[in-house]
Protein backbone atom coordinates (compact mmCIF):
# COMPACT_ATOMS: atom_id res chain seq x y z
CA UNK A 1 0.00 0.00 0.00
CA UNK A 2 1.13 3.32 -0.93
CA UNK A 3 1.46 6.03 1.85
CA UNK A 4 0.39 9.82 0.86
CA UNK A 5 2.80 11.39 2.65
CA UNK A 6 2.09 15.11 1.50
CA UNK A 7 0.44 17.35 4.00
CA UNK A 8 -3.29 16.87 4.40
CA UNK A 9 -3.86 20.37 2.73
CA UNK A 10 -2.54 18.64 -0.18
CA UNK A 11 -4.64 15.57 0.08
CA UNK A 12 -7.81 17.60 0.36
CA UNK A 13 -6.60 19.44 -3.23
CA UNK A 14 -8.48 16.73 -6.03
CA UNK A 15 -11.39 16.92 -3.31
CA UNK A 16 -11.69 20.83 -3.20
CA UNK A 17 -9.70 22.57 -5.86
CA UNK A 18 -11.75 23.88 -8.97
CA UNK A 19 -14.99 24.33 -6.83
CA UNK A 20 -13.77 28.30 -6.97
CA UNK A 21 -15.29 30.17 -10.33
CA UNK A 22 -13.91 33.68 -10.87
CA UNK A 23 -16.99 36.45 -11.03
CA UNK A 24 -17.06 39.25 -14.01
CA UNK A 25 -19.30 42.21 -13.82
CA UNK A 26 -20.40 44.48 -16.93
CA UNK A 27 -18.28 47.26 -17.64
CA UNK A 28 -20.02 50.95 -18.69
CA UNK A 29 -17.94 50.36 -22.43
CA UNK A 30 -20.02 47.44 -22.74
CA UNK A 31 -17.02 44.88 -22.29
CA UNK A 32 -16.91 42.81 -18.90
CA UNK A 33 -14.16 43.18 -15.96
CA UNK A 34 -13.16 40.29 -13.46
CA UNK A 35 -14.52 40.96 -10.05
CA UNK A 36 -14.11 38.31 -6.92
CA UNK A 37 -14.29 34.52 -6.62
CA UNK A 38 -17.52 32.52 -5.50
CA UNK A 39 -18.54 29.38 -5.57
CA UNK A 40 -21.65 27.00 -6.71
CA UNK A 41 -23.89 25.32 -3.98
CA UNK A 42 -26.41 22.47 -4.71
CA UNK A 43 -30.03 23.26 -4.63
CA UNK A 44 -31.41 20.55 -6.83
CA UNK A 45 -32.56 21.54 -10.43
CA UNK A 46 -31.08 24.81 -9.63
CA UNK A 47 -28.00 26.04 -7.78
CA UNK A 48 -26.69 29.18 -5.70
CA UNK A 49 -23.86 31.37 -6.29
CA UNK A 50 -22.51 32.21 -3.25
CA UNK A 51 -19.35 35.57 -2.80
CA UNK A 52 -19.01 38.46 -0.75
CA UNK A 53 -21.80 40.56 -0.20
CA UNK A 54 -19.67 43.72 -1.68
CA UNK A 55 -18.26 42.05 -4.16
CA UNK A 56 -21.87 41.14 -5.68
CA UNK A 57 -23.50 45.09 -5.75
CA UNK A 58 -24.33 44.84 -9.42
CA UNK A 59 -27.24 44.49 -11.43
CA UNK A 60 -25.63 41.49 -13.25
CA UNK A 61 -22.85 39.41 -13.10
CA UNK A 62 -21.25 35.91 -15.04
CA UNK A 63 -19.03 33.27 -14.17
CA UNK A 64 -16.06 31.91 -15.75
CA UNK A 65 -16.20 27.98 -14.79
CA UNK A 66 -13.34 25.70 -15.60
CA UNK A 67 -12.79 24.71 -19.19
CA UNK A 68 -16.09 26.62 -19.84
CA UNK A 69 -17.21 29.73 -21.89
CA UNK A 70 -18.22 32.29 -19.94
CA UNK A 71 -21.46 33.52 -19.63
CA UNK A 72 -24.00 35.71 -17.58
CA UNK A 73 -26.39 34.98 -14.84
CA UNK A 74 -30.15 36.34 -15.75
CA UNK A 75 -31.04 36.59 -11.77
CA UNK A 76 -30.19 39.74 -10.21
CA UNK A 77 -27.61 39.51 -6.77
CA UNK A 78 -29.13 39.63 -3.43
CA UNK A 79 -26.76 40.65 -0.62
CA UNK A 80 -26.02 41.86 2.82
CA UNK A 81 -23.13 44.54 3.50
CA UNK A 82 -23.16 47.34 5.10
CA UNK A 83 -19.64 49.58 4.27
CA UNK A 84 -20.05 51.40 7.55
CA UNK A 85 -20.06 47.81 9.27
CA UNK A 86 -16.62 47.00 11.18
CA UNK A 87 -14.80 44.18 9.57
CA UNK A 88 -17.73 43.16 7.39
CA UNK A 89 -20.13 41.04 9.50
CA UNK A 90 -22.88 39.80 7.37
CA UNK A 91 -20.76 40.77 4.37
CA UNK A 92 -22.43 38.20 2.02
CA UNK A 93 -23.98 37.49 -1.52
CA UNK A 94 -26.09 34.92 -3.89
CA UNK A 95 -27.18 34.70 -7.12
CA UNK A 96 -29.72 32.11 -7.91
CA UNK A 97 -28.75 29.74 -11.03
CA UNK A 98 -31.82 28.93 -12.83
CA UNK A 99 -31.67 25.22 -14.56
CA UNK A 100 -30.47 25.94 -17.76
CA UNK A 101 -27.65 28.05 -16.55
CA UNK A 102 -26.55 25.12 -14.35
CA UNK A 103 -26.52 22.84 -17.11
CA UNK A 104 -23.47 24.71 -18.58
CA UNK A 105 -21.63 24.39 -15.31
CA UNK A 106 -18.88 21.02 -14.68
CA UNK A 107 -20.68 19.03 -11.75
CA UNK A 108 -17.31 19.06 -10.76
CA UNK A 109 -17.52 22.35 -9.85
CA UNK A 110 -20.97 22.04 -7.88
CA UNK A 111 -20.17 21.54 -4.48
CA UNK A 112 -23.33 19.80 -1.94
CA UNK A 113 -24.89 21.43 1.28
CA UNK A 114 -23.21 18.58 3.39
CA UNK A 115 -20.12 20.35 2.78
CA UNK A 116 -21.14 23.69 4.63
CA UNK A 117 -20.52 23.54 8.61
CA UNK A 118 -22.03 24.66 11.20
CA UNK A 119 -19.87 23.23 13.04
CA UNK A 120 -18.62 26.05 16.08
CA UNK A 121 -15.09 26.84 17.10
CA UNK A 122 -12.94 24.71 18.73
CA UNK A 123 -10.49 25.53 21.33
CA UNK A 124 -7.52 23.90 19.61
CA UNK A 125 -6.26 26.07 16.28
CA UNK A 126 -6.83 24.32 12.84
CA UNK A 127 -5.68 24.22 9.07
CA UNK A 128 -7.28 25.69 6.03
CA UNK A 129 -6.93 25.22 2.36
CA UNK A 130 -8.68 28.69 0.85
CA UNK A 131 -8.48 28.58 -2.77
CA UNK A 132 -9.25 31.74 -5.18
CA UNK A 133 -8.78 34.44 -8.11
CA UNK A 134 -6.65 37.34 -7.31
CA UNK A 135 -7.21 40.13 -9.52
CA UNK A 136 -3.21 40.46 -10.52
CA UNK A 137 -3.63 37.14 -12.32
CA UNK A 138 -6.56 37.64 -14.61
CA UNK A 139 -5.74 38.44 -17.75
CA UNK A 140 -8.57 39.80 -20.53
CA UNK A 141 -8.65 39.22 -24.15
CA UNK A 142 -11.13 41.69 -24.99
CA UNK A 143 -11.34 40.33 -28.64
CA UNK A 144 -12.33 36.99 -28.35
CA UNK A 145 -14.45 37.92 -24.80
CA UNK A 146 -12.41 35.76 -22.66
CA UNK A 147 -10.17 35.46 -19.60
CA UNK A 148 -7.24 33.66 -18.90
CA UNK A 149 -7.32 33.16 -14.70
CA UNK A 150 -5.69 30.62 -12.56
CA UNK A 151 -6.73 29.74 -9.12
CA UNK A 152 -4.07 31.03 -6.18
CA UNK A 153 -3.74 28.70 -3.10
CA UNK A 154 -2.91 29.15 0.01
CA UNK A 155 -2.91 26.40 3.09
CA UNK A 156 -2.88 28.57 6.15
CA UNK A 157 -3.40 27.91 9.92
CA UNK A 158 -5.94 29.99 12.40
CA UNK A 159 -4.48 33.37 13.77
CA UNK A 160 -2.90 33.06 17.69
CA UNK A 161 -5.88 33.90 20.28
CA UNK A 162 -3.84 37.40 20.83
CA UNK A 163 -4.82 38.30 16.93
CA UNK A 164 -8.27 38.42 17.98
CA UNK A 165 -7.54 41.05 21.05
CA UNK A 166 -5.58 43.21 19.05
CA UNK A 167 -7.76 43.13 16.08
CA UNK A 168 -10.97 43.54 18.88
CA UNK A 169 -12.41 40.72 16.86
CA UNK A 170 -15.13 38.31 18.17
CA UNK A 171 -14.15 34.48 17.28
CA UNK A 172 -17.55 33.36 17.48
CA UNK A 173 -18.66 35.49 14.76
CA UNK A 174 -15.09 35.82 12.38
CA UNK A 175 -12.10 33.19 11.92
CA UNK A 176 -9.08 34.91 11.41
CA UNK A 177 -6.26 33.20 9.04
CA UNK A 178 -2.76 34.04 9.13
CA UNK A 179 -1.04 34.71 5.74
CA UNK A 180 2.72 34.10 5.41
CA UNK A 181 4.16 34.40 1.71
CA UNK A 182 5.68 30.72 1.95
CA UNK A 183 2.50 29.27 2.03
CA UNK A 184 0.96 31.00 -0.87
CA UNK A 185 0.50 29.22 -4.38
CA UNK A 186 -0.46 31.25 -7.50
CA UNK A 187 0.00 30.46 -11.02
CA UNK A 188 3.02 32.00 -10.91
CA UNK A 189 4.74 30.04 -8.28
CA UNK A 190 4.89 30.49 -4.74
CA UNK A 191 5.71 32.92 -2.15
CA UNK A 192 5.16 36.84 -2.60
CA UNK A 193 3.56 39.38 -1.28
CA UNK A 194 0.18 38.68 -0.29
CA UNK A 195 -2.49 40.39 -2.07
CA UNK A 196 -6.51 39.63 -1.58
CA UNK A 197 -8.05 42.02 -4.51
CA UNK A 198 -10.49 39.46 -6.01
CA UNK A 199 -10.13 36.69 -3.55
CA UNK A 200 -13.17 37.96 -1.82
CA UNK A 201 -15.97 35.41 -2.00
CA UNK A 202 -13.62 32.32 -1.74
CA UNK A 203 -14.48 29.24 -0.11
CA UNK A 204 -12.07 28.48 2.89
CA UNK A 205 -12.19 24.59 3.18
CA UNK A 206 -11.47 22.78 6.82
CA UNK A 207 -8.48 20.64 6.86
CA UNK A 208 -9.12 17.08 8.05
CA UNK A 209 -7.48 16.73 11.60
CA UNK A 210 -6.19 12.74 10.38
CA UNK A 211 -5.78 11.59 7.24
CA UNK A 212 -8.50 8.98 7.21
CA UNK A 213 -10.19 8.62 3.88
CA UNK A 214 -13.64 9.13 4.65
CA UNK A 215 -12.49 12.61 5.87
CA UNK A 216 -9.98 13.74 2.88
CA UNK A 217 -13.13 12.62 1.07
CA UNK A 218 -15.72 15.16 2.42
CA UNK A 219 -13.79 18.01 3.86
CA UNK A 220 -16.15 20.55 4.99
CA UNK A 221 -16.39 24.55 4.07
CA UNK A 222 -16.36 26.86 7.53
CA UNK A 223 -16.25 30.11 6.06
CA UNK A 224 -15.91 32.85 3.39
CA UNK A 225 -13.27 35.18 2.79
CA UNK A 226 -14.08 38.74 2.88
CA UNK A 227 -10.19 40.61 2.76
CA UNK A 228 -8.15 41.68 5.36
CA UNK A 229 -8.83 43.11 8.68
CA UNK A 230 -8.16 47.00 8.86
CA UNK A 231 -4.28 47.94 9.59
CA UNK A 232 -2.83 44.12 8.86
CA UNK A 233 -1.82 42.29 5.31
CA UNK A 234 -0.49 39.50 7.46
CA UNK A 235 -4.49 38.49 8.26
CA UNK A 236 -7.37 37.20 6.68
CA UNK A 237 -10.71 38.05 7.63
CA UNK A 238 -13.31 34.62 7.41
CA UNK A 239 -16.71 35.35 7.74
CA UNK A 240 -18.11 32.05 9.75
CA UNK A 241 -20.53 29.96 7.65
CA UNK A 242 -23.33 30.61 9.87
CA UNK A 243 -23.63 34.17 8.48
CA UNK A 244 -24.56 31.91 5.23
CA UNK A 245 -27.25 30.50 6.61
CA UNK A 246 -28.73 33.17 7.90
CA UNK A 247 -28.45 35.21 4.45
CA UNK A 248 -30.20 32.16 2.80
CA UNK A 249 -32.82 32.06 5.02
CA UNK A 250 -33.70 35.44 5.07
CA UNK A 251 -33.69 35.93 0.80
CA UNK A 252 -35.02 32.71 0.02
CA UNK A 253 -37.57 30.92 2.76
CA UNK A 254 -38.68 28.93 0.91
CA UNK A 255 -34.99 27.11 0.48
CA UNK A 256 -33.47 28.50 3.73
CA UNK A 257 -35.09 25.28 6.04
CA UNK A 258 -33.57 23.07 3.24
CA UNK A 259 -30.11 24.27 3.59
CA UNK A 260 -29.43 23.99 6.87
CA UNK A 261 -30.78 20.93 7.76
CA UNK A 262 -28.38 19.41 5.14
CA UNK A 263 -25.48 21.47 6.35
CA UNK A 264 -22.97 19.07 9.07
Amino acid sequence: MTIDRRPLSAQIGPVVDGRSLAIYRPLADGEFGFESTGFVLDLGNRALLVSAGHALQAERVGLIPHGVRSFWLRNKPVWDFDPTARDSVGDVGTVIIDPDERSLLPPSCITPLSALSTEPPTPQRRLYRVIGYREGEQVADRVAGVYSNGESVLSVSEARPASYLHSRLARSELLLLGAKRRNFRGPRGSGGIPSWKGMSGCPVWMVPTSGHPRLLSHPFICGLLIGAPEHSRDLILTLRTEFLLRHIKRAYPAAGARVRAAAS
